[in-house]
C-alpha cells in the first residue's frame, strides 16, 4: 500500500462527540482536496467504548488505522504517537470533538501549499457562548502578553503542518496546545485561518478548578521554556538579583543602625528577613549558573534556530581537455 499524501491524526480521550460524526466531518472537509489520506485514531487508555467504535470504523474503511494505549497518558501523548505513526508529508490534527466547520480543512491545506509550515483554525466567536468567549479571551490575552505573539485562538486543536516542522517543535505533554507558538518562536511560518464555529461546539464549558490551575502552569512553563531555555541565567539572575539586593539593603540598613546608632539588632525580625533574602537570592543565582552550565554542555545536541534555505553558487566546471586517444594524428606528408 503506497503512502498517502495526507495523514489526519485524531487523539481520542474522555471528551469525545462520537467518532462516526468526527470522521464524517473529516471526509466532508477533505473530499475536494484531491489528496489521498489516512486517518490515525489514537485511543488514550482503557476507553473500551471508544476503542470499540474506532475498531468498527476501521473494519469498514481501509484508510483508518487505530492505535490504543495500555493506559491513559493524556491527549498530548496520544497526539504525538499518532504523528509519529503517520506516513504522509503533510499532517492534519483534529480533536475527537467538534470545533469548526469542515470547510476550513481545505483552507488549512491551501495555506500549507502556499508556503506555511503550520496553519491552524481560528474559531469565530459569533455563535459561541459568552462564557466560552471569555475563557478563550483570557487565555489568549495572557499568552500574547507573555510570548509576544498576536494569535487570536491558540487553543484550537484543528491544525495542518508539514512533517519537517515536527523536527523543530515539541508536541509532547501539554506543549501540543502551544504548537503554533513554539513553531513561531523557532522562526517557522505560521498562518491563522479564520473558521466558522461548528454548531455542536457552542455550548458553555465549565471545567474543574484544577483544570484552570493546570492551564496556568502550562502557560508559565511554555513562557519559561520559550524565552529562557538557552539563557536560564537571565531569568534566575534577574529574580535572584532582586531578592539578593533587597536582602543586602536590609542588612546594610541594620548594620548602619548598629555602627552609627548603637542600637541592638540581634533580636530584630528584620535581621532574619535580610539574611534569609540574601541566602535565597544567592541560591537562585547559583541555580541560574548551574542551568547555564547544563545548557552549554548540551548545546551541541540542540539548535534554537531553523534553516529555511541554503543558497550557494555552484563552481563553474573547467572545460574538459580532449583526450589524446580521441585526437586523430595528422598524417605525415608522403
Amino acid at each position: 500500500m503506497s503512502a498517502p499524501e495526507l495523514s489526519v491524526v485524531v487523539p481520542v480521550s474522555k471528551r469525545c462527540d462520537g467518532l462516526a460524526g468526527i470522521l464524517a466531518l473529516l471526509h466532508e472537509g477533505l473530499k475536494h482536496s484531491g489528496r489521498s489520506y489516512e486517518v490515525v485514531l489514537v485511543v488514550d487508555g482503557d476507553l473500551h467504548d471508544r476503542l470499540a467504535q474506532a475498531q468498527a470504523l476501521a473494519e469498514v474503511d481501509e484508510r483508518i488505522r487505530v492505535l490504543s494505549f495500555a493506559r491513559q497518558f493524556g491527549e498530548g501523548a496520544a497526539l504525538r504517537a499518532g504523528l509519529m505513526a503517520s506516513r504522509a508529508p503533510i499532517l492534519l490534527t483534529h480533536p475527537a470533538y467538534f470545533q469548526v466547520q469542515p470547510a476550513v480543512l481545505g483552507e488549512l491545506l491551501q495555506a500549507i501549499d502556499d508556503g506555511a509550515d503550520v496553519a491552524f483554525a481560528s474559531r469565530s466567536s459569533e455563535r459561541d457562548s459568552a462564557f466560552n468567549r471569555l475563557q478563550r479571551w483570557v487565555f489568549n490575552f495572557f499568552l500574547r502578553r507573555a510570548l509576544w505573539v498576536r494569535f487570536r485562538d491558540i487553543s484550537s486543536g484543528v491544525r495542518a503542518l508539514k512533517r519537517e516542522a515536527l523536527e523543530d517543535v515539541a508536541v509532547h505533554g501539554p506543549f501540543h496546545r502551544f504548537l503554533p507558538v513554539l513553531a513561531a518562536m523557532k522562526g517557522l511560518t505560521v498562518r491563522e485561518v479564520p473558521a466558522a464555529l461548528h454548531p455542536q461546539a457552542g455550548g458553555a464549558r465549565v471545567y474543574r478548578p484544577s483544570v484552570y490551575v493546570k492551564r496556568f502552569l502550562d502557560l508559565v512553563n511554555v513562557f519559561f521554556l520559550a524565552r529562557f531555555t538557552y539563557k536560564p541565567l537571565r531569568f534566575f539572575g534577574l529574580v535572584g538579583g532582586l531578592i539578593f539586593g533587597v536582602g543586602l539593603l536590609i542588612c546594610l540598613y541594620l548594620t548602619a543602625l548598629k555602627v552609627f546608632g548603637g542600637e541592638a539588632i540581634g533580636d530584630r525580625p528584620l535581621l532574619l528577613l535580610g539574611v534569609l533574602l540574601v541566602a535565597v537570592g544567592f541560591q537562585t543565582l547559583a541555580i541560574g549558573l548551574l542551568g547555564e552550565l547544563i545548557t552549554f554542555a548540551h548545546a551541541a545536541k540542540h539548535k534554537p534556530y531553523t534553516i529555511r534555505e541554503v543558497v550557494r553558487r555552484e563552481p563553474e566546471r573547467a572545460p574538459e581537455a580532449s583526450s589524446p586517444v580521441d585526437e586523430q594524428p595528422e598524417s605525415a606528408p608522403k
